[in-house]
């Protein structure tokens, strides 16, 4: 049985987070991570059923899942004190696991017109919620079906056009983590790497992977994660 969104994001998560070093802490927070991921997948299905999801095939959901987690990965590092905005960067502009820059954060657009939609206090206190802004301005910014390098380029610098080392390495992670996770592009009949560098065609689950498996071994690696979940298993 494919595993559910929420374990698909969390065995992502698990994949991002170093095993060794100070950020691996943030795993010892077992109820606040596991939000995290459930918030992430919430927001995507919420994003499905209103027509907002970024990318086109049966598994798109799960790319926008691992653009979400490496967003707050290279953003805040899922830092607890970021998730509730007692740090913001950007001279205070920035806020949320995402570093949405307000006003922006809190807008939506109607027409030709950015509104206000939402205040500080509600993104800070509401992955899901704040996890849907995030794809929200990312589809905003580049359209439904994006090449992925201008994604990145253009929410982490404010323009498509502008290539850092750092927005390179960002979108070349996401890259890695699809194939990692068993993601790939249907392009003319043949299965290809999902790339930075071009638009998907058609996001599917590698046919010769058992993403199944995948899964469950993260959380046989991360018991604690496993026992929150259930489900998953490798045997």
């Amino acid at each position: 049985m494919f595993p559910s969104l929420a374990q698909y994001a969390m065995a992502a998560i698990l994949l991002l987070i170093p095993k060794h070093g100070p950020e691996s802490r943030t795993l010892n927070d077992i109820k606040r991570m596991s939000g995290i991921a459930r918030s992430m997948s919430g927001a995507t299905n919420d994003a499905v059923d209103n027509d907002g999801i970024m990318w086109i095939g049966p598994s798109a959901q799960e790319l926008n899942v691992l653009a979400l987690a490496v967003t707050v990965h290279r953003e805040s590092k899922f830092d607890k004190r970021i998730q509730y905005c007692y740090v913001r960067g950007d001279h205070g502009k920035s806020i949320t696991l995402y570093q949405m820059m307000r006003p922006w954060a809190l807008q939506r657009k109607e027409g030709n017109h950015w509104v206000t939609r939402f205040t500080t206090g509600e993104l800070c206190g509401d992955v899901r919620l704040a996890s849907g802004q995030a794809l929200y301005l990312m589809r905003e910014a580049q359209g439904g079906n994006p090449i992925p390098m201008r994604l990145f380029q253009q929410y982490t610098t404010g323009s498509p056009n502008k290539r850092v080392p750092r927005v390179v390495q960002r979108c070349m992670i996401w890259q890695r983590l699809a194939k990692r996770m068993g993601l790939r592009d249907m392009r003319d009949g043949k299965i290809v790497d999902i790339s930075c560098w071009r638009r998907p065609e058609n996001v599917i689950i590698d046919p010769n992977i058992n993403v199944d498996l995948i899964v469950a071994h993260q959380f046989d690696l991360h018991p604690e994660y496993k026992n929150e979940f259930g489900g998953v298993s490798s045997d």
